[in-house]
């Protein structure tokens, strides 16, 4: 198997500060969006949250789960 790391490509220049801000910026809107929805999903269907004996959030956690991991 071959391995590409950063230093295998000696051409190419580093990210910059601002390049670096902005993936962080993108990264930490993306994971905030994603709780916002789930929070926003618990406060309208608060019965489906209920209980931890609540199968509609297990459900729930594993169609986000799959859906974001394929």
């Amino acid at each position: 198997m071959i391995l590409f790391s950063r230093y295998t490509f000696q051409d190419k220049k580093n990210i910059s500060l601002v390049g670096t801000l902005f993936q962080f910026l993108w990264q930490f809107s993306s994971i905030t969006a994603r709780v916002l929805a789930l929070a926003l999903f618990a406060s309208v269907f608060p019965k489906y949250i209920g209980g931890l004996n609540s199968y509609a959030v297990y459900v729930i956690l594993k169609i986000y789960i799959y859906s974001v991991c394929s």
